[in-house]
Parts: C-alpha cells; sequence; structure tokens
C-alpha cells in the first residue's frame, strides 16, 4: 500500500502536508489546551447549613463546598483535632463554570454540637484549611454553647 501512495504525487504531497503541519500545529494546540485545563486553579467556598432534624434532640449539621477545581477535596466534621467517624459525604455534583459542588452532613445530638467545625483541604489553599466552626457569629443557625438550638 505504501508502494502505491508513493507512486502517487497528489497523496504523497497530502501526507507529508499532514505530517509535517497540519498534525504538529493539532498537537501543539492540545498541549496549549490542556496546560490552561491544568493551571486553572479554583479556590472552593464553604458555608455552613441547618439540614433537616433526623429525630427529636438531633441536629443534622450540613458544610456546603462550591467551586472546586481541580476535583480532588477532603471535607470532614472534626472536634478539635479529631476527626468524627459519623461523617456523611455526598456525591461531587458539577457546577455550570466546570467547578464542582461536594455537601457533607452530620448527624448528632443537639447538646454536642458545641465545639464542632467543618474542614476544607484543597490543593488551592496550599495548606490553609478552610475551617467552619459550627455556631459561630454568621455560621450555621448560630449554635452557641448551652443553647438547645432552633
Amino acid at each position: 500500500a505504501i508502494k502505491e501512495l508513493n507512486k502517487d504525487q497528489g497523496s504523497r504531497e497530502m501526507v507529508q502536508s499532514l505530517l509535517s503541519g497540519t498534525c504538529p500545529q493539532l498537537v501543539r494546540g492540545l498541549i496549549v489546551v490542556g496546560k490552561s485545563d491544568l493551571e486553572q486553579q479554583v479556590k472552593p467556598v464553604a458555608w455552613l447549613s441547618q439540614g433537616p432534624s433526623p429525630g427529636p434532640g438531633h441536629l443534622q449539621l450540613v458544610c456546603h463546598v462550591s467551586g472546586i477545581y481541580p476535583k480532588p477535596v477532603w471535607v470532614m466534621w472534626m472536634r478539635g483535632e479529631q476527626e468524627l467517624p459519623e461523617t456523611q459525604r455526598g456525591n461531587e455534583l458539577p457546577n455550570a463554570e466546570d467547578t464542582w459542588y461536594l455537601c457533607v452532613t452530620l448527624d448528632m445530638v443537639v447538646q454536642e454540637a458545641a465545639g464542632v467545625s467543618c474542614r476544607v483541604k484543597h490543593s488551592t489553599l496550599r495548606g490553609q484549611n478552610i475551617v467552619l466552626h459550627w455556631g459561630e457569629e454568621g455560621l450555621g443557625p448560630g449554635l452557641k454553647m448551652g443553647e438547645d438550638g432552633p
């Protein structure tokens, strides 16, 4: 088949044009697009809310994280430096701007909610984690030590 192509001057010139011009230009374009995609860094934002009550005297604490890119993110409910294994991680959902959204919940007794925080670790934060404390001013529904909650 190669001998037949070499006999045909037009086919030979077309193949040479593809190999020497079109293909390298296409590859260079893909590299530029891929590089800009890899360099895109979006710092996530996080906020707290209260979900539906899991039962009398219990709360569902919700930690929302949005604008995640790249996708790997670590989100955990904590008490001090201790991870709370009851943390329930939802699915990562796509946002319109090619980033991701994640919701992480924790069901607990109302009286135990004080002192709990949500911690977010992401590559764009460069080791500076986002830490949101349940009940602090402006975060969550305002649970404070000694209150029974809303």
